[in-house]
């Protein structure tokens, strides 16, 4: 009889270790980095960002950095540059160019200081202080405002250089246009708001703490060094 008890334990013993041990290798697969190409990168981002973020961030991956710099100053530059139009003018690329290089330079500078106030405030608060993962979170974020050049393209084409207002005061049935040019607006809205809630995510996974540090991270450079600098410049 004892005997048996013994050989019971030891089958229960058995099954017990063996169900924690298929337990364990499920929640080893699930907390494993999924892998993405190149182009999965740049397209799944949209629809999974945290685990786009988490492969960023654990395999160390910076491609296509200098590409998405150069696509989001020239985005700057059209969507905040009303003097700029599609025509055949030569000086209006020869000015475009120009402007594109100026604001490489720029946005590259801006985004790599923000970083490092990111990254150093975000020690404060138990992040983990790295300058370039958070420049790459900020770059790759920024993907979905890339796509505002697409929308500047479809506004001159249907819209062209003429003002709200101008629209609405013309003497001419103008609705489909006017119509236009307020979804272009909405949609480059979406995609800015799209943007900021990537980049909540890109600092949370970087910083690895909650959508709510994260939030308050990306506050911290504005509120205790932009805002006191600009106090002091307006007096």
């Amino acid at each position: 009889m004892g005997h048996q008890t013994n050989q019971i334990e030891r089958t229960i013993d058995y099954n017990c270790i063996e169900r924690n041990s298929i337990a364990m290798d499920i929640l080893d697969h699930q907390e494993s980095t999924q892998e993405f190409t190149d182009k999965e990168v740049l397209t799944k981002i949209w629809i999974t960002p945290y685990s786009v973020f988490k492969f960023i961030r654990e395999r160390g991956y910076e491609k296509n950095l200098w590409p998405i710099l150069i696509l989001i100053a020239a985005a700057n530059v059209l969507t905040h540059d009303n003097s700029l139009s599609i025509s055949g003018d030569f000086l209006i690329f020869v000015l475009l160019f120009f402007k594109v290089v100026a604001s490489i330079i720029v946005t590259f500078v801006f985004m790599y200081i923000y970083a490092g106030l990111v990254s150093w405030t975000g020690g404060w608060i138990g992040g983990r202080p790295q300058t370039w993962n958070i420049y790459k979170v900020i770059s790759f974020a920024s993907i979905p405002t890339i796509c505002t050049i697409a929308i500047w393209v479809l506004r001159q084409l249907i819209v062209g250089t003429i003002s709200f207002e101008e629209i609405e005061s013309s003497e001419h049935d103008l609705s489909f246009m006017m119509l236009m040019a307020y979804a272009l607006s909405l949609a480059e809205f979406v995609l800015s708001i799209w943007a900021l809630v990537l980049l909540v995510i890109g600092v949370s996974e970087a910083q690895q703490f909650g959508a709510g540090k994260a939030i308050l991270n990306l506050l911290f450079p504005i509120l205790i060094f932009v805002i006191p600098i600009w106090l002091i410049v307006a007096l």
